[in-house]
This record gives C-alpha cells, structure tokens and sequence, in this order.
C-alpha cells in the first residue's frame, strides 16, 4: 500500500475524508479485499490503542509546584519599577516597535516563503503523522534524565 492510500485510510478512521471522498474510498474498500484487509488491521491497531487509568498525584505535588510558581515570580528579566512605571512602558513600547519595524525591514515580500497554501488547510492527523515518523530518531526530543 502506498504512503496516500494509507493517508486516505487513516483520515476515514479517523473520520477527516469529505463525505464524497469517503464514500468513494469505501467503495473501493468493498472491491479490493486486500485494501479491505489493509484498512481491517489499521482499525484493530487504532482500537486497541488505550489511554492509561488516570492516577493521583503524588503526596505534596500541590505545595511542591506553588513553591516553585513563587520562586519563579521573584526571577525578574527586568527590574520591578521597569513595568510600573510610565517610562518603563514607553520604553517596552518604543523597542517591541523597533522590533517590528526590523523585521519588516529584514523580510522582503519576494523572498517571505508562502504561508496562504499552508493555512488554507491545516494538517490532518495523519499527514502530522508521517511528518513526525520521517524525522531521525536523534533529532527527536529524548529525555535523558540529565
């Protein structure tokens, strides 16, 4: 089976295909035993997929994550009258602008990439899917304890 065949099939179980193109595709499930087959062992897979019990949180998690939420307040990037202040807010304001206008000096509109095929539709699950599987395993986020 090839990549968009199994793409279609994921997107009908997962119920994401167009009401015509998901008629055609079942259409087609009924003539091809083999794709049936195919799409048969896809939803045994996904039906079998469960989420785990839900479990309590440890003793003290609570306190342990508002002690950390108050130690972060006190880490300021900035001193505290930077904020409260009418200077402070016009300076945050003049330099979130200036940023502004660099970037907008930096992206040129014939070299900015096209974005309007991309939000004209957005991902499906199954093409995050393949996206996610194509990329190295060493490019992945791994957590090493360290």
């Amino acid at each position: 089976m090839d990549r968009k065949t199994t793409n279609e099939l994921m997107r009908l179980l997962h119920g994401e295909l167009p009401d015509s193109v998901a008629r055609e595709l079942r259409d087609r499930l009924q003539r091809e035993p083999e794709l049936r087959r195919q799409f048969e062992t896809l939803m045994q897979q996904w039906q079998s997929l469960e989420l785990p019990d839900p479990q309590p949180a440890p003793p003290g998690f609570a306190m342990r994550v508002l002690a950390r939420a108050r130690q972060t307040t006190d880490q300021r990037l900035a001193p505290a009258w930077w904020s409260h202040t009418l200077a402070g807010r016009v300076a945050t304001a003049m330099l979130l602008a200036g940023g502004i206008a660099f970037g907008a000096i930096l992206a040129s509109p014939s070299e900015a990439e096209d974005w309007h095929d991309y939000l004209a539709e957005e991902p499906t699950m199954a093409e995050s899917y393949w996206v996610a599987m194509e990329q190295p395993v060493e490019d992945s986020w791994q957590e090493n304890g360290s």
